[in-house]
C-alpha cells in the first residue's frame, strides 16, 4: 500500500510538471499560431511576441498534441491509483478502541 501511495504522488508530481510546461511554454504560441499567416508576428497571451514560421509552428503542434495525451495518460493512471487506494482503505474494517 506504501508503494502504491508513492507512486500516486510521483506521478501527481509528473502530471503538475507536465501541466505547468504546457500552459507557460507550449499554449502560448499554439494558441498564437493558430490562425496567424506563415511568417506572420504576432503576440501570444502573455505579451510576448512570437514569429509564426511553417516549421515552428507544425512542431508546437506536434508538442501540443503530445504533451496533451501524455497528460491524459497521467491522469487516467492518477485516478486509477485513488480508487485503489480509497477500495483498499473501504475494504478494511474499523475498529474502535476504548
Amino acid at each position: 500500500m506504501n508503494k502504491v501511495k508513492i507512486a500516486r504522488n510521483c506521478i501527481f508530481g509528473a502530471l503538475l510538471c507536465l501541466i505547468v510546461v504546457q500552459i507557460t511554454l507550449i499554449m502560448p504560441p499554439y494558441f498564437a499560431c493558430r490562425n496567424a499567416f506563415e511568417g506572420e508576428m504576432v503576440s501570444t497571451f502573455w505579451g510576448s511576441y512570437t514569429t509564426c514560421h511553417g516549421e515552428s509552428t507544425d512542431m508546437i503542434f506536434g508538442f501540443y498534441q503530445l504533451f496533451n495525451i501524455g497528460i491524459v495518460m497521467l491522469l487516467v493512471l492518477f485516478v486509477s491509483f485513488q480508487i485503489l487506494l480509497t477500495k483498499k482503505d473501504r475494504s478494511k474494517p474499523k475498529t474502535c478502541k476504548n
